[in-house]
Parts: C-alpha cells; structure tokens; sequence
C-alpha cells in the first residue's frame, strides 16, 4: 500500500522547491526557493496543548530563498525569508519546554513562535534556549543582562552585569537575589509580585518560588554540591522555618506544602504561616501526580509513622 503525503516537497529541473497539495492537486508555492524542508516540531509532542480545544500544530516548512529563511503551511507563506538563522535542539529528553525558537538576524539573536513568527526584537548577543517557561533570560547587544517575557512582551529587568544575580526560573515564576541585597519575585507576564530587602536570617540565600504565600530558601553552601537543605520564607522575607528539609512541594489548589526532613526522611504538612498541620507522614501518594510545574495534585494520601499499610 502506498500512502500519499498530503503536503509534498517538490523540485523543479533547475533545482528550485516548492510544496504541492497532492489530495487537492493544487501548488502551494511556486518552485521559486532554494530548499524547503519540513519543522519537525510541528508533529512533536514535545509541545503538547495541553487543551483539547485549541487546534493541533499545522504541518510546518522552513523555506530559504537567497541565503534567508522563513516558513510556510498548508496554505502558503507565513513567514517571508528573512533570517539568518534558527537554533534547532534536539528536545528528545526535555520535557515541560515552552514552545519558543531561537532566530539570527544580523548576527543578533531573537525568539520565534512555533509558526516562525517573532516575539522579540532580533538585539541579543546571547539568549537561552531551550525555556522551560516564557521568561527568558538575555544579553542584550549593549552588555545588559535582561529578563524578559514573551507572552507579554516586557522587559521587566536590567542589570549591567550577571555575576550580582542569583535566579531560578520555574514554569511561571522567576525568583531573584539581586547584589545580595534584594529579593525579587516576577511572574511569567514580568509583574513584580515580592520585593523585600535580604535580613540575617535569610543572609542572601538563594530563594525559589512555591506558591502565591510561600518561597523556599537554601542553605548556601549546600546549593553547589547539589545537596540541599532548605527552609520557607514568606513574600516579606520573613523566615517561617529552619533549613530542616531536603525537599519541599507545593500542593494544587492549596496554600500549603508538603516538606520533607533531613533526618529520618518524613514529611510534614506545612501552612502559610509555616506551622506544621500534620507530621510524621511516609508514604505520601498523590494518586494524580504532578501538574506540569511539579505541584502534587491534591488530595493526598499517606500513612503515618507507626501505621501499617497493610492494614
């Protein structure tokens, strides 16, 4: 059985490409280009919607025309040729990405939609890629070190050198230590949601967002060495616990966490407040998993201390 493609990549006697609609019969681009090829994202699912209703990724084509390169569908140009180049990365094992590209123009980096379509301006010297969420971290053509967003567009800060900054980037959040004198929180639209000044207690750990209530913070030297031990601070930057956990999640739909202890390796029901609800839990289940930025879903199940499961 032979399967036709519905999009199919031609080649003219000069050597020029086009796409046809083969089930239609019908030219979708005159053979006009100097290679066309087809954007594997399209098809990936490494991008998913996570939402039946909006529509699946359209088969996509980078198409290059005098050393340019711009994209087209189904239907026909979408992007004329116009950059220099795009980043390409094997996201085989990421997982979680934020569907964004890297684009060249005039040896100047910018970020590109799934369609090929801008979201920046194409000023930076240097960007990252792959995200894991729409804030992006920069180095603008005049050396500054920018945070920007891509889904409102806002460049919410500037620093003239990267070595004064202590960041971590979550799904939606970017927490900050700014000069080992101000903590910053920004969400994914750049709005500043904390804005405290460092104390003795905190004494410029490096902080990570949990919840509209609640941050985490590090023992720092345990950051380096991957073995952390970590306490709850509050958006004044008021610490609400001790550095007595090795791990700590938040919980869906809840203002609470769930922290685990160093020492003997139970977890603990912690509140906004950071009083403890529950302790002495093992074998906490969330039956559902994890959202997509690593939240348990409520509820959760667990057994406590001395309890038998068998029972």
């Amino acid at each position: 059985m032979h399967i036709v493609e519905d999009i199919e990549i031609i080649k003219n006697k000069d050597g020029k490409f086009g796409l046809k609609n083969n089930l239609k019969g019908q030219t979708i681009l005159d053979p006009i280009y100097d290679n066309i090829e087809k954007w594997e994202h399209s098809d990936s699912y490494y991008f998913p919607s996570g939402n039946d209703n909006e529509p699946e990724i359209p088969d996509m084509f980078i198409i290059v025309k005098d050393n340019k390169i711009g994209f087209a569908d189904e239907n026909g140009v979408t992007v004329e040729p116009r950059y220099d180049n795009i980043l390409t990365e094997d996201f085989l094992y990421q997982e979680k990405l934020y569907p964004a590209f890297v684009a060249i123009i005039d040896e100047h980096y910018g970020y590109i939609d799934m369609y090929g379509k801008p979201l920046t301006q194409f000023i930076y010297d240097d960007v990252d890629f792959p995200l894991i969420s729409p804030i992006a971290h920069v180095l603008n053509k005049n050396g500054m070190d920018e945070y920007l967003s891509l889904s409102s567009g806002k460049t919410f800060f500037s620093n003239p050198t990267t070595k004064d900054i202590t960041a971590s980037i979550s799904q939606s959040h970017v927490a900050m230590l700014i000069e080992g004198k101000r903590y910053k929180v920004f969400d994914k639209d750049g709005n500043c949601i904390a804005d405290f000044l460092n104390n003795e207690k905190l004494n410029s750990a490096p902080i990570r967002y949990l919840n509209e209530k609640l941050l985490m913070y590090f023992a720092e030297t345990e950051v380096s060495s991957g073995m952390y031990k970590i306490g709850l601070a509050d958006y004044s930057g008021k610490v609400l616990t001790d550095i007595k956990y090795s791990h700590i999640q938040a919980i869906t739909g809840t203002t609470t966490v769930l922290g685990t202890n160093l020492v003997g390796g139970l977890n603990e029901l912690i509140d906004e407040n950071g009083k403890v609800l529950l302790s002495k839990m093992k074998h906490t289940i969330s039956w559902d998993g994890e959202d997509n930025e690593g939240r348990l879903i409520f509820p959760l199940s667990y057994w406590l201390e001395n309890d038998d499961p068998t029972d």
